[in-house]
């Protein structure tokens, strides 16, 4: 998968330079994938053991070129993070519903507290 993706910016830094890179005096392409391939290396040398057990396992994916699938895929993830939002939302609403209420009671409360004060006097 990263083949596909470095052959992707290759082509693009390629095409990039041909159209504007002799005018703004942009690196070669040789000499920019040298230095993405050294940094690349060496952020993942140190990078820690949990990153490099899920980068070996999105390699091992196969890439798949049927469009149904991936759309597939992407429409039930999508549904999956509504579902989540939605929740997340909904318990959001709730706690602060919640608050809300007991700010309202609180004042009502200490309101009437305040005129039954008033009213034992006039009594």
């Amino acid at each position: 998968m990263d083949a596909i993706v470095a052959e992707v910016f290759s082509r693009w830094y390629i095409y990039l330079y041909e159209q504007i890179g002799m005018q703004l005096h942009a690196p070669e392409p040789a000499q920019v994938f040298t230095t993405v391939t050294n940094i690349a290396t060496l952020i993942y040398q140190h990078s820690p053991p949990i990153f490099r057990t899920y980068y070996t396992i999105l390699n091992s994916i196969p890439v798949q070129t049927d469009l149904i699938p991936i759309a597939l895929a992407v429409l039930i993830l999508y549904a999956l993070f509504a579902i989540i939002v939605l929740t997340l939302r909904a318990l959001f609403r709730l706690i602060y519903g919640f608050i809300r209420l007991s700010i309202l009671l609180s004042l009502f409360t200490a309101l009437i507290c305040i005129l039954l004060q008033y009213s034992n006097l006039i009594d």
